[in-house]
């Protein structure tokens, strides 16, 4: 199943490179040979076709190594993101019992408190950077795994996995609700891949990872596709602040002739910065043949920015966790913020009320996706799944409205929209205006209970914070909301923040700021 793309590319581009960063490189004979090796060294330890590992590492060839060496024995992996916090490596690992548990020293360490809870579940803590054993009964070097005494041929086992076995465990950002563990199939994730059929990639192709290979974006967005057409996956290390993380990518996209770029909104505005601070402001031509765009929406403002500094328009792409990767991109060009089309014609939108029957077009309701790559469910939650997909069809959580023509156009989350005082606010748009303002870096709009309804609140970032005076800032927003806003969607209040928290996808944190402004209007 998912090995057979690894299988495939090995045997037509052995001597290609799969692998680069600034500190290692292998080809794809390398890179197999690893992962038949490490296959062979987990069915040593006992795993069998059903269990499960949890991965919780950094950028690294031990990331994909796992990946592939599960996927051929049948083995699940549980993908901890590197900067999930307490409660999500909680709640991972307590829904998707693991057997073993493969990181490294520093993360290890993050987690040591959290350790005796997943005793009984856990056989074994394998560290990638770990030299030898320490005494403890369950904390192994990863070396142990990659015996080359180990084969899958004198183990005597040889696992047959079908399209339905399970592939991977990962958890939903929860940013407007509660996490979730997603459940996904080796089918679901082959489908993904055929939906970049479209994009003529090839061996030639470089591929470079921003977000943690632990993560949805990397895998369905990247790993899975390169791999696919034989192309090289470039990558970071991810365990570096994020102001040099972004630094290093300048030079890596020129140097390395990177023809694919993908990331969230926020990532692709700080990358141009640091291009134009790279190339001092002057155009350099790149070799770049696709930028997407996508876990955010991508202002038009920021358009043609993007295309003096990249060459060309980035283009969105729609999907979210629960589909396994994108299932539509924009309708446009040049691109208009928010209006999609699906990326194939295996994929189908309709627009749905709560009941689940259809809205006529030009009318908003919930964005329902038919795709063959949709989750096969919420991990150990039946009911919730059952609210969510029905008949093949997955309620997205989106509002939007088709055309007649089938362009899909997305307005944003259904828990984005406020009702105050009879009248719908779109905290989308009250965002989108605000960052049409200079001095604006990012915003995050939210709501709070106000007398019988709701109201928005704003949070805001600003450029060159310290030097602006705070109160006049705030007014000269309130004034410039007011030229372009009906009354009745002005916020409450706009709070001006040094800079606005983050989740571990790298979006802005709507949930916790959603928190805070709970918590300071019942002060107030």
């Amino acid at each position: 199943m998912l090995y057979s793309l690894l299988e495939k590319s090995t045997k037509n581009r052995p001597d290609t490179i799969a692998l680069w960063s600034n500190d290692f490189s292998c080809t794809y004979f390398e890179l197999n040979e690893k992962v038949k090796i490490l296959s062979a060294g987990l069915l040593k330890q006992g795993l069998q076709k059903g269990d499960r590992i949890a991965s919780y590492l950094h950028s690294s060839p031990e990331a994909i190594q796992l990946y592939f060496a599960c996927f051929k024995i049948g083995v699940s992996v549980v993908v901890i993101n590197p900067f999930f916090r307490e409660f999500e490596i909680n709640l991972l690992v307590e829904t998707a019992q693991p057997k073993l548990f493969i990181t490294e020293r520093a993360l290890y360490e993050n987690i040591k408190k959290l350790i005796q809870p997943f005793s009984p579940i856990i056989n074994h803590y394998y560290l990638v950077d770990f030299a030898s054993t320490d005494g403890s009964n369950n904390l192994l070097p990863f070396l142990d795994l990659l015996n080359t005494n180990y084969t899958i041929e004198n183990i005597g086992t040889d696992v047959d996995v079908k399209g339905d076995q399970e592939a991977v465990i990962q958890l939903t950002s929860g940013s407007t609700g509660k996490s979730k563990c997603v459940q996904t199939n080796h089918n679901q994730k082959l489908f993904n891949v055929k939906a970049f059929e479209s994009f003529n990639f090839d061996h030639n192709d470089k591929f470079l990872v921003i977000s943690p290979m632990n993560t949805m974006g990397a895998l369905d967005f990247h790993i899975l596709p390169a791999i696919q057409y034989g192309a090289t996956i470039c990558f970071l290390s991810t365990n570096t602040t994020n102001d040099l993380y972004i630094k290093q990518v300048p030079p890596i996209l020129y140097e390395q002739n990177i023809t694919y770029l993908n990331c969230i909104s926020s990532t692709l505005r700080n990358i141009i910065k640091e291009i134009n601070n790279f190339t001092q402001g002057i155009y350099r031509k790149n070799m770049l043949r696709y930028v997407f765009v996508g876990g955010e929406r991508f202002p038009d403002l920021y358009y043609e920015n993007a295309k003096k500094c990249l060459g060309m328009y980035p283009r969105e792409l729609y999907g979210m966790t629960e589909t396994n990767g994108p299932c539509a991109i924009t309708a446009d060009n040049p691109p208009k913020c928010g209006r999609f089309k699906a990326l194939n014609e295996t994929i189908k939108f309709r627009i749905t009320n709560e009941n689940w029957e259809d809205m006529p077009h030009n009318t908003s309701g919930e964005i329902t996706i038919y795709s063959k790559t949709i989750m096969t469910g919420y991990l150990n939650d039946e009911k919730t799944t059952q609210q969510v997909i029905k008949d093949g069809w997955l309620k997205s959580g989106d509002m939007g409205y088709l055309e007649s023509n089938g362009t899909l156009n997305i307005v944003g989350r259904i828990k984005q929209m406020v009702i105050c005082n009879g009248c719908n606010v779109n905290l989308i748009e009250l965002e989108e205006t605000l960052l049409e303002c200079d001095d604006v870096h990012e915003v995050c709009a939210t709501s709070v209970p106000y007398m019988e309804f709701e109201k928005p609140v704003v949070f805001v970032s600003i450029h060159s914070f310290s030097s602006k005076n705070i109160a006049e800032v705030e007014q000269y927003l309130f004034s410039y909301l007011k030229k372009k806003l009906a009354d009745y969607k002005i916020p409450l209040y706009i709070r001006i923040l040094d800079k606005l928290p983050k989740n571990t996808n790298g979006k802005i944190d709507r949930k916790m700021l959603k928190d805070r402004a709970l918590e300071e209007s019942i002060q107030d």
